[in-house]
């Protein structure tokens, strides 16, 4: 189940930066129950098991999220995915209309565009994402696209207010430090953390063909970024380098 839950992916070492709406929605740390240390043990393989932090999903989306995982790779007994689908169920679920959104501006031009079509508390769900700028600038061009009615300058506001009350949570991922970690943790944490790294010891030509693949994927990373992963991982599994 290497839970994307990826999706990707926000963890311990970032709580201090969970506000007050994330404290009222989903947990801070990942709490105890008894298949707490199944989820860390199964899920600790592909990424950190406290990529959970920050998310409320539907019971439905966690059932698919585990399916998905399984299908990846994942590997367990039946029941013990069971036991962790409870698990995220009972401490990560989402209830419509249980989120207190926190104040600020573009909360009003939230409510405003989109009650029109649902819940607004909808947002704590993060689309399925990981809360980067750009990745809500996606999400409202995708309800602009279905209809949602704004102005531009709303849409801007709106834009602000999620990065600011619902952005990226770095995970914790173990990795070496260097110049080009934090990048490397952020573009490529949201959607498989970085777990696939290790073992692997390529040249730069192949990390920067692997880098492009990620964008011809979705991945959103600038030219500049895309220097400072390749020589990241070039420095750190390269073909001479000895981490494992």
């Amino acid at each position: 189940m290497k839970l994307t839950i990826c999706l990707t992916l926000l963890g311990v070492g970032a709580l201090s930066l969970l506000n007050t709406a994330r404290a009222e929605g989903p947990p801070q740390t990942l709490p105890d129950g008894p298949e707490k240390p199944l989820l860390v043990a199964m899920c600790s393989g592909c990424h950190p098991a406290e990529a959970v932090l920050g998310h409320q999903n539907p019971p439905k989306y966690w059932d698919k999220e585990i399916e998905h995982m399984i299908d990846r790779g994942a590997k367990g007994k039946p029941e013990d995915f069971e036991k962790i689908a409870a698990y995220l169920k009972r401490n990560f679920a989402y209830v419509p209309g249980t989120v207190n959104l926190p104040d600020g501006p573009g909360k009003a031009e939230l409510i405003e565009v989109c009650s029109k079509c649902h819940n607004p508390d909808i947002v704590v769900t993060r689309d399925g994402q990981e809360g980067l700028r750009t990745q809500w600038a996606s999400t409202i061009e995708r309800m602009i696209r279905k209809g949602a009615k704004g102005t531009d300058k709303q849409y801007d506001l709106i834009e602000d207010y999620l990065t600011a009350n619902f952005d990226f949570i770095p995970v914790p991922s173990y990795l070496p430090e260097g110049p080009g970690k934090k990048v490397l943790e952020k573009e490529c944490g949201g959607c498989h953390g970085v777990a696939l790294f290790l073992g692997r010891h390529e040249s730069r030509d192949a990390w920067g063909r692997t880098i492009e693949n990620m964008i011809g994927r979705g991945a959103r990373v600038t030219p500049a970024d895309m220097e400072l992963m390749a020589d990241y991982l070039t420095k750190f599994y390269g073909p001479d380098n000895l981490i494992r």
